[in-house]
């Protein structure tokens, strides 16, 4: 997968978590009241299945913006190569 397909995907994997349209950059955990500790889970089991990782726990911690999980799934996906 390329590096520019990553924020579309990730869109995608959370507007289908969070029954939403509108999961892009800017939307954080605090302004989403989907977003809340339950959908957090589910979005980290549907990000390792979409993108073929795993993710670690001080990671999903920092998980709590789109722009976050971003970064580190681009991370992710840089250090997997």
């Amino acid at each position: 997968m390329t590096k520019e397909r990553i924020p579309e995907r990730l869109s995608l994997v959370g507007n289908q978590t969070f029954g939403v349209t509108d999961f892009k950059a800017g939307s954080t955990m605090e302004s989403m009241a989907e977003w809340d500790s339950l959908k957090h889970l589910q979005l980290l089991g549907n990000l390792e299945s979409e993108f073929g990782l795993q993710i670690q726990m001080e990671d999903a911690i920092r998980m709590i913006s789109f722009d976050a999980i971003l970064l580190i799934l681009s991370e992710n996906m840089e250090n997997s190569k």
